[in-house]
């Protein structure tokens, strides 16, 4: 039997939960398990909740729903000086490379800037769907470098 090592995974539903709960994830988050990483029911994880906390955890199926059973409190990390990183829009996939060197350096929030001299400009009206695809990216880096606080992407200015 090949040895797998424990994967770390932010669960932001989580935070203020106790050893025993059942989280149910979203069918996105249960698809991405079970499909493309391939866990199958009991896989040991380590939840992060975003908010400091570390925890154990079971991957479990129940009443066809699919979610974690969290385990005990492994740690909780104090929360990080205020690192905020302003950074005017680059062109093409430069910015989900700057957002995922963001986190791994440690920044609490990644605010995009439009300035005069900005080759891109978002349509406002977009901006949300930027916002959650910047979160997104923020979220699969704190995964991969196992940060216990979540970085958070804010509306441009």
């Amino acid at each position: 039997m090949r040895h797998q090592a424990i994967r770390t995974v932010l669960v932001p539903t989580a935070a203020g939960r106790n050893a025993g709960d059942f989280i149910t994830l979203e069918r996105d988050h249960l698809r991405h398990f079970t499909k493309v990483l391939r866990f199958d029911w009991g896989t040991s994880l380590r939840i992060v909740d975003g908010a400091g906390g570390i925890f154990e955890g079971m991957l479990e199926e129940r009443n066809d729903e699919g979610g974690i059973i969290l385990g005990k409190l492994i740690s909780r990390e104090e929360k990080p000086l205020a690192l905020e990183l302003g950074i005017c829009l680059p062109k093409g996939a430069t910015m989900d490379w700057v957002v995922e060197k963001a986190v791994e350096c440690g920044a609490t929030a990644l605010i995009p800037i439009v300035s005069s001299r900005s080759v891109v400009r978002p349509d406002p009206r977009e901006a949300e769907k930027y916002i959650l695809k910047w979160q997104k990216n923020a979220d699969e880096a704190l995964e991969q470098c196992e940060r216990a606080w979540r970085m958070q992407v804010r509306a441009p200015l």
